[in-house]
């Protein structure tokens, strides 16, 4: 019980935090070192009845939970980003600007072109100089070229920050991933290869031969489905079915989840427990 009412009430905090983005850091530090205080006191020193029947119903000082909001809001104000000069999205909505950048995901094909992350590494000045600059940006390619990630690229571009929606936040679900910035009316020059992380390459280069093999082995939209299931890639999914499964609820099916995750260990360990022992079948 103590838990619960704590956890609702940081989720307050949260709410709070959301709707007064202005809301200072100190506020919330302040109300949280507050709410321990009063909370200590009130357990050592106050015995006034109301608050007797709070401790004996919910089992924690009533101004502890003044200490949650605090922290709920706390952790909302830390968590909003303070750009400066060093980021990308310092400059959204300003000028255009040509940027040094890496491919950090894989393509996806969209009606407009291919969509990717890119990893924002420089600013290339007048001069050719660089000047360091960080960030995450989404960035819509033309089709016909053979984008992997990795690639080295050189993008010139206005960045630009991501639109809201009237029913879905667009610009938090992105926010949510570390990309804060949109690159639109892209021009890109590759300028080389292999400038990601070996390991999520070899991850990237596993997922496409695996979808490939998926692809192979079953019609349509069968084989998009089971893409959307085992390795979380739902484009190939036409979008009359996408929508079947918004209407009916099931939409979380098509995801790579803790609960189709489970299934598929069931299925294993039901498969190996008939040629090997129990125990060895668990362990594969």
């Amino acid at each position: 019980m103590p838990l619960l009412w704590l956890s609702l009430y940081f989720l307050f905090g949260l709410a709070l935090a959301a709707r007064w983005p202005a809301s200072p850091v100190a506020l919330w530090a302040g109300m949280t070192a507050c709410g321990v205080l009063l909370a200590w006191l009130e357990a050592r020193f106050v015995r006034q009845p109301l608050l007797l029947r709070w401790r004996r119903f919910a089992r924690i000082p009533f101004a502890l939970l003044l200490a949650a909001v605090g922290l709920g809001g706390l952790r909302m104000a830390l968590a909003r980003p303070a750009f400066t000069t060093a980021d990308l999205a310092f400059y959204n909505d300003r000028s255009e600007m040509t940027l040094r950048a890496s491919i950090a995901s894989l393509p996806e094909e969209r009606a407009s072109g291919l969509r990717m992350r890119v990893a924002v590494t420089a600013q290339v000045n007048a001069d050719s100089g660089l000047t360091p600059l960080t960030g995450l940006a989404l960035v819509t390619l033309p089709p016909g070229e053979d984008w992997r990630y990795g690639d080295c690229l050189e993008i010139t571009a206005r960045p630009v920050t991501p639109p809201e929606g009237q029913t879905f936040s667009y610009r938090e679900y992105l926010a949510r991933q570390g990309v804060h910035s949109q690159l639109a009316a892209p021009q890109a020059t590759r300028l080389g290869r292999s400038c990601g992380s070996p390991l999520l390459a070899g991850i990237y280069w596993l997922k496409q031969r695996s979808a490939a093999v998926l692809d192979r082995l079953y019609p349509q939209p069968e084989a998009a489905l089971l893409n959307g299931i085992l390795l979380g890639d739902d484009s190939g999914l036409p979008e009359s079915a996408q929508q079947a499964f918004r209407d009916t609820g099931t939409a979380h099916i098509v995801a790579i989840s803790g609960f189709n995750i489970a299934i598929l260990a069931g299925l294993i360990v039901s498969l190996l427990g008939r040629v090997l022992p129990r125990g060895s079948a668990a362990l594969g």
